[in-house]
């Protein structure tokens, strides 16, 4: 069995070669941030596709730090 995408794990698609951070699973779709076509900058949720399309299309690479965390400041 294939794994089962969850939030904040980063994903590679496997012809392309772009990375997608999940953001969120809501019922069967996946929500996801991607560096597709070069494009550094994230500047919104931009794609949804359903588990067994991602999970044919991506393998996944590790997880990632929840986006709470970068937020959070020392004193």
């Amino acid at each position: 069995m294939s794994k089962v995408p969850q939030r904040d794990e980063i994903w590679k698609h496997k012809k392309d070669g772009y990375l997608a951070r999940i953001t969120a699973i809501v019922g069967d779709a996946v929500f996801y941030f991607s560096n597709e076509n070069g494009c550094n900058n994230v500047r919104e949720m931009e794609v949804v596709s359903w588990h067994t399309y991602f999970q044919e299309n991506f393998v996944f690479i590790g997880n990632g730090k929840p986006l709470n965390i970068l937020f959070e400041m020392a004193d």
